[in-house]
């Protein structure tokens, strides 16, 4: 008997088999960690035959894991789009650039008094024309951090040597509006770009035609059109 503010009453205790609760059985189903885990490894079951996808927060999980993996396949459709034309628009110049700096060295091999004038040589730099917007969205959406890491640093390092010819492509630009001596121009800064371009355009070509073949390893038929991914369940930071 207990007194609260001078009146008098009884406090009744139940115990826990009377109210009919008793703690949750972790055996009864598997554990969140390992559904979750198990998902990924493509089961929908546990070992007693509960779904994991109706345990708490397993759904929430799932869904985001879908929307991850859409991320990732809508960005590798833009990498291998944009590789491809990048590759297109360096093979069309490659041959003439080479051509072009075979042409430079004889002209300045030769004798002096015999060489035809300057105006005669094709000075054109007929760049290659990049494209860099996939990588720049994909940055932005920070959806690199959905597709598998090998596949992402192949990824980077083909930008990476895109970005070099395009500074080359930058450096020359600059020199040709700035010079007033076309030979000085010429017997240093073309040929320089050009001998540039030898060197980076083939480079560039292998590793784009090798960055497409590991996009098409997660593609069911190596267009870029059906991507099956392995994504990543955490959210970037």
């Amino acid at each position: 008997m207990h007194c609260l503010q001078g009146r008098p009453f009884r406090v009744q205790c139940r115990t826990a088999d009377q109210l009919g609760w008793r703690p949750p059985d972790c055996d009864e189903r598997p554990l969140l960690s390992e559904a979750l885990a198990a998902l990924t490894r493509g089961r929908t079951h546990g070992a007693d035959g509960a779904r994991f996808d109706d345990l708490p927060g397993a759904r929430t999980a799932s869904r985001e894991r879908a929307q991850h993996r859409e991320i990732a396949e809508v960005s590798l459709r833009r990498f291998w789009t944009e590789l491809q034309a990048n590759r297109t628009s360096v093979a069309a110049v490659k041959d003439k650039h080479i051509a072009r700096l075979q042409m430079l060295r004889a002209y300045f091999a030769g004798v002096p008094a015999r060489r035809p004038p300057l105006s005669s040589l094709d000075d054109a730099t007929d760049p290659a024309f990049i494209e860099s917007s996939a990588w720049d969205l994909a940055l932005a959406t920070q959806s690199l951090a959905y597709i598998d890491s090998d596949l992402t640093l192949a990824i980077s390092h083909v930008y990476a040597a895109q970005r070099q010819l395009e500074d080359a492509t930058r450096a020359v630009t600059q020199a040709m509006y700035a010079t007033t001596d076309g030979a000085a121009f010429l017997s240093h800064g073309l040929a320089t770009y050009w001998g540039d371009c030898t060197l980076l355009e083939p480079r560039l070509l292998t590793m784009t035609t090798s960055c497409r073949g590991l996009i098409g390893r997660w593609t069911n038929d190596g267009t870029g059109d059906a991507v099956r991914l392995q994504v990543h369940t955490a959210s970037p930071a």
